[in-house]
């Protein structure tokens, strides 16, 4: 078949076949090899004797088919697309996947526990300021206290009579509202 087909090239292109160390090396290669019973039949073509390219012969003899299904072996494109699909389905089993999976439940964790404390500080410093009001009240109600315990006690006799009676006014005011 070999001799037929050498010099069935050097009878279409006047010429040997000037790739024959290729073929040599190539014809044992996966991708060149014709055996459709392992590969999946992804892409068939229907070929004809009116569709067959320059560089291949012109006169092979199919005998009554006029049509046959050709398999062409994976390429390198296609080799490269089924990878990376590959690999985009086992994702999950990757050990750098699992790897950034645990430290993903590490920092949801950690941030969760930052969380709890933010909220904790928080409510101490609600509490604080709380307690700072109380006691600032409680501050200015003694004051108060004193400043009318003050006034109660003042002699209006020795007074102008101006100032005893706005004394006397907030004598008043304070007896009534302490009733």
């Amino acid at each position: 078949m070999i001799q037929d087909a050498k010099k069935l090239y050097k009878d279409l292109y006047h010429s040997s076949f000037p790739f024959e160390h290729c073929w040599n090396e190539l014809r044992s290669q996966p991708k060149w090899m014709e055996d459709t019973t392992t590969k999946k039949q992804k892409s068939t073509k229907k070929a004809s004797l009116a569709m067959s390219t320059p560089c291949t012969p012109d006169s092979v003899n199919l005998e009554n088919n006029d049509n046959y299904d050709v398999e062409r072996p994976i390429g390198k494109k296609a080799a490269k697309k089924n990878k990376a699909k590959d690999i985009g389905n086992n994702v999950t089993e990757s050990p750098f996947v699992k790897l950034l999976e645990d430290i993903k439940v590490k920092n949801d964790i950690t941030n969760e526990k930052k969380i709890e404390i933010f909220e904790k500080s928080y409510l101490q410093e609600e509490r604080r300021i709380e307690n700072e009001k109380r006691r600032e009240e409680r501050r200015l109600a003694l004051e108060e206290r004193r400043e009318e315990e003050r006034i109660m006690s003042l002699d209006t006799s020795i007074m102008p009579p101006l100032q005893a009676q706005y004394i006397r006014q907030r004598q008043m005011q304070i007896l009534e509202k302490r009733n």
